[in-house]
């Protein structure tokens, strides 16, 4: 008895490290359910391709449709303009490095003969410069601490110029215009030098001739009470070279009529001023005193009971270059208004 229940019956504990028995049918019904779940998995995922697939496709055919109908509907000014900012941009790649070496040849140069190599209508400047270098110190910089701060191109109507702001190691700014001569680009004197008959303090205290140009920063006084009154008064400085942020003394007010030539010019100027746009597009920053636009005057200083009277005769221009454009239209003259019968 004993033997016969040994050999129907053996109990293993777990304990002794004893398994449970698992079916081959449950095994494969296992596998059945892993195998598909696996195949859901990769017909979603293959469905996740395909879908990002077409929305690719899709985006670079209507991206492709957009720009061909955009190249069709695109009207003529857009394409002119489109060619203009082009030019543009290649004329300054191809013109910044010969404005630095023709800076630097002027810089360098030491006698008005050897700078009239290097800037604009040398023949009508060269006696201009003797005049003004007898009055003033010429500027000295080293032109290997010059780098270049900002640059822009001008568009002067068919003529195009350079606009180029210098600083030194030292902290000096130095604002510059170059335009094409016969095959080089020059430097344009009178702006660079801020050019004036004679020094504006000299003048104001009674030195030099009676009449003379002047390149000048002027600030408009007292403009919402003077708009009231139909006139505009301006006071004018020197600048200073090396550091636009300064100026001189200030020159006794000039008041004129806002409906008159300089009026309007004036008025249109200091408009352009809180806007903030400059003559001929220019995008570099000037960093002259916020308030301040630049002036090219003609003055006359005449002898009065109360001592030296100062009368600007005219606006040459808006701007410190040595060209003949004001840089600015002027604003349009007030209409009279009607009256009645």
């Amino acid at each position: 008895m004993f033997g016969e229940s040994f050999g129907t019956v053996r109990q293993v504990s777990m304990g002794e490290g004893g398994a449970t028995d698992v079916s081959p049918t449950s095994v494969k019904r296992k596998r059945q359910r892993h195998s598909r779940a696996t195949r859901w998995m990769v017909k979603i995922f293959c469905a996740w391709i395909l879908m990002i697939a077409a929305i690719i496709a899709l985006s670079t055919y209507l991206w492709d449709w957009d720009k061909e109908i955009g190249a069709q509907t695109r009207s003529k000014d857009d394409l002119i303009g489109r060619r203009g900012t082009d030019e543009d941009s290649a004329m300054l790649q191809r013109g910044i490095n010969p404005c630095g070496q023709t800076l630097s040849g002027f810089l360098h140069a030491r006698t008005p003969e050897e700078r009239s190599q290097f800037i604009r209508k040398p023949l009508e400047t060269i006696g201009r410069m003797t005049r003004y270098y007898a009055l003033n110190p010429a500027v000295i910089v080293d032109p290997a601490d010059l780098s270049i701060d900002q640059f822009s191109l001008l568009h002067l109507g068919e003529e195009r110029a350079i606009s180029i702001l210098w600083r030194t190691a030292d902290g000096r700014i130095f604002d510059s215009v170059f335009f094409p001569e016969k095959g080089e680009w020059r430097l344009d004197w009178d702006h660079f030098v801020r050019y004036s008959d004679h020094p504006w303090a000299l003048f104001l205290s009674g030195g030099g001739p009676d009449t003379g140009e002047f390149r000048l920063l002027a600030r408009e006084r007292l403009a919402h009470d003077r708009k009231e009154t139909g006139e505009i008064g301006i006071v004018c400085y020197a600048p200073r070279s090396g550091s636009p942020g300064d100026t001189g003394a200030p020159s006794p007010e000039f008041l004129l009529s806002r409906d008159s030539e300089e009026g309007r010019l004036l008025v249109a100027a200091f408009a352009e001023l809180e806007t903030k746009r400059r003559p001929f597009g220019d995008k570099t920053l000037t960093h002259d005193p916020e308030d301040m636009i630049r002036l090219r005057v003609r003055v006359r200083r005449e002898d009065a009971a109360e001592g030296d009277r100062f009368v600007l005769e005219k606006v040459l221009a808006c701007h410190w270059m040595g060209i003949d454009d004001m840089g600015v239209t002027p604003a349009a003259p007030k209409v009279p208004e009607a009256t009645g019968q």
